[in-house]
């Protein structure tokens, strides 16, 4: 879900106009096509070879700043060839008017290909440039637990970078007003702004996880859960395992039940977490085989 949430402030943000009234005018035909192919490529990969061959084709032309702009925004989908169009827009155009935009795209870049240290760092520049951006905030509140382990050294220190990004973006999502009216309707921008809100708690959920705060994981999954426009198993599961960590195993299985028919929570293996963790319950919670029917030991005889 997080993803999906970062990738449509990303469409949002490229929904926006690409050329001023004022801006430059192709020197030929050829310059006009090429600029426009470059823009208007039905995909990604059609936008980044179409922009490249722009680049190629016309090195001194006075749209390589847009054309490097519009390689930059492949990629999220694209890393290994966005982002070096994204650090040469940034290199070139100095005071580029996407310079936000740029070290957002190469953030999330190095997000799809794994690379935390990437993330970490082009994340933390997109908050020098803009301190109140939650989809930065979001994204780095989010993978910090994910990449915290039980005995780093620096275990709490990241944890608590974490919060920190996540309660920023707690102030700041309610307040960010809608960033394109052209592109999406003030009811929907509501709307999204609820599931961003739910996807930072379940952020701060899966901080006091790691720090095996169980109730204050569970408080936050909960509020996850409330705030959620469309409940999932995933939202379901997150609360039923806090639970079981208290021992309230009862609770714990009513909620893997609605987990389970939402879809439970898929795992990498196509397995469903949910239905692991309350067969997991079930049978912890099962007297020891025999128990029951074990037989009453007869008195012993009395004693003359």
């Amino acid at each position: 879900m997080i993803r999906a949430r970062l990738c449509f402030l990303l469409m949002v943000m490229l929904a926006a106009p690409l050329m001023a009234q004022d801006g430059p005018r192709p020197k030929t035909q050829e310059e006009a096509d090429a600029i426009n192919a470059c823009a208007g490529a039905p995909d990604m990969e059609s936008r980044l070879e179409l922009c490249q061959k722009f680049l190629n084709d016309h090195a001194k032309s006075d749209f390589r700043e847009m054309a490097l702009w519009l390689a930059c925004t492949t990629a999220p989908q694209i890393p290994v060839g966005g982002i070096q169009h994204c650090e040469n827009l940034i290199i070139e155009f100095k005071n580029t008017e996407h310079k936000q935009g740029a070290l957002y795209l190469t953030m999330l870049g190095y997000q799809q290909s794994n690379d935390f240290e990437g993330m970490l760092t082009y994340g933390e520049l997109v908050l020098e440039e803009n301190p109140e951006h939650w989809g930065a905030l979001l994204a780095l509140a989010y993978v910090l637990p994910l990449r915290t382990r039980e005995h780093d050294l620096d275990k709490e220190e990241k944890l608590a970078q974490a919060e920190a990004y996540a309660k920023r973006a707690l102030d700041v999502v309610p307040r960010t007003p809608n960033p394109n009216p052209e592109a999406i309707t003030d009811d929907d921008w509501l709307l999204q702004k609820k599931d961003l809100m739910a996807e930072i708690h379940k952020a701060l959920g899966a901080i006091a996880m790691k720090r095996e705060d169980w109730p204050g994981a569970e408080a936050s999954y909960r509020q996850s859960l409330q705030m959620a426009n469309q409940q999932t198993g995933e939202h379901f599961y997150q609360v039923a395992k806090a639970l079981k960590e208290q021992g309230k195993g009862d609770e714990a299985v009513a909620m893997l039940d609605q987990s389970i028919a939402r879809g439970g929570f898929k795992m990498p293996n196509g397995r469903d977490a949910a239905a692991i963790l309350k067969a997991e319950i079930t049978l912890a919670n099962q007297p020891a085989a025999g128990a029951a029917t074990a037989p009453t030991p007869e008195p012993a005889p009395a004693q003359p």
